[in-house]
């Protein structure tokens, strides 16, 4: 994305803000007087009265945004989200997250089997339940509507398998 640039109401101070794809997610970055001041996930709610009337919606460090600016780099900031889901990595993320999906939801059933054990109240919860079978639907049908995905993790898995083949 490019920058946003201005300078202050003064006059005095060169501004810029933008967003990019980053290690959990969109960075947003701000420069004041071109060093940087900010480098957030998300931006910081404003809740000085002084500050919000002079139209100041939110702050990337030091830098303050008017809604203009925020709700531009709100949108480059979904568009990138939206890119970066479609990405090789993108992808990878979203089935590695349906499969921690599955681990939560089995998690939740073994806790549920383990109460009912302790209060002894006989009938024990199945570790089938209906999050567990609606979570490996999804992951099922992930892989059914991304093929590549899945033959990218066997082929590294084979790779991985064979780099330690005789470990």
């Amino acid at each position: 994305m490019e920058k946003i640039t201005w300078t202050s109401r003064d006059g005095q101070h060169a501004l810029a803000a933008w967003v990019e794809i980053g290690i959990g997610g969109v960075i947003w970055h701000a420069t004041l007087d071109g060093r940087e001041c900010g480098g957030c996930y998300g931006p910081g709610t404003v809740v000085a009265p002084a500050l919000r009337s002079m139209g100041v919606v939110a702050t990337i460090g030091r830098v303050a945004l008017t809604a203009d600016r925020y709700e531009t780099l709100t949108a480059e900031a979904a568009a990138l989200k939206a890119e970066y889901r479609q990405s090789p990595e993108g992808l990878r993320g979203q089935r590695r997250d349906l499969v921690a999906a599955i681990r939560g939801a089995g998690d939740e059933a073994w806790a549920a089997r383990e109460r009912a054990f302790q209060a002894d109240i006989g009938g024990i919860p199945s570790y089938d339940t209906p999050k567990v079978r609606a979570a490996r639907a999804a992951l099922v049908a992930f892989d059914a509507a991304h093929p590549e995905v899945v033959a990218a993790l066997a082929a590294a898995k084979a790779a991985d398998a064979d780099r330690h083949a005789w470990d």
